[in-house]
């Protein structure tokens, strides 16, 4: 079996200046990404990011979520009512409603270093929902304390997707 990767490419999400969420509930979806003509059989979901101007909490964190259509055209129930397929604000209710509807692919653990960059290095999507889905998008919330760094080109969220033959 040979390892076939395409090339990465950027998720399109606006991550500057990305607010803390106490109760992390209050985050940014990505666009959704499509994967029907390609049906890559992996994806390697990675987010390069950067704390604030102004030192974040320690022990806070950062996550970054995964969701996927079901049957080709609905979102989770989570997502279903106000989930666009865009890049957007968005709130969810609850934790518990988080944890029904996306899979938690990966966190970074804040240190109170201002302006630090940051690598948050996803779950292989196929291993989080049995296949790589047909779409799905990303969910970021995090509860620093401080906003993110302003600067758009600072938070950068890539897909590395291939297949096997």
């Amino acid at each position: 079996m040979t390892t076939n990767y395409r090339a990465s490419s950027a998720v399109t999400v606006s991550l500057a200046s990305l607010a803390s969420s106490t109760a992390l509930t209050v985050g940014r979806c990505s666009a959704s990404v499509a994967n029907g003509t390609n049906k890559d059989d992996f994806v390697l979901p990675t987010l390069r990011s950067r704390t604030g101007g102004t030192a974040p909490t320690a022990g806070t964190v950062l996550e970054v979520w995964a969701f996927a259509q079901r049957a080709d055209t609905t979102w989770p129930e989570l997502f279903t009512a106000a989930y666009s397929g865009s890049d957007g604000g968005f709130t969810i209710s609850s934790r518990d409603v988080l944890f029904a509807g996306a899979v938690l692919i990966g966190t970074y653990t804040f240190d109170a270093t201002t302006g630090r960059d940051f690598v948050v290095r996803g779950r292989e999507l196929a291993q989080c929902f049995g296949a790589v889905p047909q779409n799905f998008a990303f969910f970021i919330v995090q509860n620093s304390g401080q906003a993110l760094d302003s600067t758009g080109g600072n938070h950068v969220l890539t897909i590395n997707p291939g297949n096997y033959t």
